[in-house]
């Protein structure tokens, strides 16, 4: 049950959440440009082309294994600059719409670190670790030899919740709250922590359970890590382009107000 003086989830504006997510994502997307603009032109088109490389098995480009790869990401279908960049790295590349029948990968999020260097969250189910794992680890040999360090690591909800992350190597505990707030959602999923109040953070499990049964969400438009760890600045925000920092070491977002009926009018005015 919702504790005293905690948002309900029938607060909530339909129209107002879906304007909330679609605000999040532009500013993910603004974010992004900034951040790929500084890059060298060959770890750009790279970094352009991630994106394709996940969600399809092609034998000339980076990171193929095998055909048998699992691939596919929730909601993703590569635009103009996206088939450019492929293009630019396999001459043979065309992308096949309907060649993708299903997918795997509910997320893919870039954390960057330094301007040359970004940590890489997929966001899968632990039975395609495994079978991802080569991929990555080839897609990284590749931006090395570009001058563009990445570290690939691969994610399942429920591992994140019990403090776990999966990874390629040696892997410290997941740092739930620098993935929120830094990292940026590139293709997939957008996390349903965004659409959470920081008052209901106490609920959290009750109250995206709610939003859930309430269809005020798809059942592929998110994904659930769970909640992040308290903070002063709780609520995801949108980025600030003209602060955005060199090395990327301050949080991506800026203050948005709760998605309550009662205060979203506010945050989307």
């Amino acid at each position: 049950m919702a504790g005293p003086g905690s948002p309900a989830a029938s607060d909530v504006d339909r129209k107002a959440l879906r304007a909330l997510a679609m605000r999040f994502r532009a500013a993910h997307a603004q974010v992004w440009q900034q951040v790929r603009a500084r890059l060298p032109v060959a770890a750009r088109d790279l970094m352009d082309t991630l994106p394709v490389l996940l969600h399809s098995n092609h034998a000339a480009l980076p990171g193929f294994i095998d055909f048998d790869t699992p691939a596919g990401i929730d909601g993703f279908s590569p635009d103009h600059e996206a088939i450019l960049a492929a293009r630019k790295l396999a001459l043979s590349y065309t992308y096949e719409r309907f060649k993708v029948r299903a997918t795997t990968i509910a997320s893919v999020i870039v954390e960057p670190r330094a301007t040359t260097e970004m940590a890489v969250w997929v966001i899968t189910p632990l039975g395609h670790h495994e079978a991802l794992a080569p991929k990555l680890a080839a897609i990284t040999r590749h931006a090395a030899r570009l001058d563009l360090t990445l570290d690939c690591r691969l994610l399942d909800a429920l591992d994140s919740r019990a403090g776990r992350a999966c990874a390629l190597g040696d892997t410290p505990k997941l740092a739930l709250d620098s993935l929120y707030r830094h990292g940026i959602v590139v293709a997939g999923r957008y996390p349903i922590w965004w659409l959470v109040p920081s008052m209901a953070d106490d609920d959290y499990r009750h109250y995206c359970e709610r939003l859930r049964q309430q269809r005020f969400i798809g059942t592929h438009d998110t994904f659930d890590l769970g909640p992040a760890a308290p903070s002063p600045q709780r609520n995801v925000a949108l980025p600030a382009p003209r602060r955005w920092p060199q090395h990327c070491n301050r949080p991506i977002h800026g203050c948005l107000a709760s998605p309550s009926s009662r205060a979203i009018s506010t945050a989307m005015g």
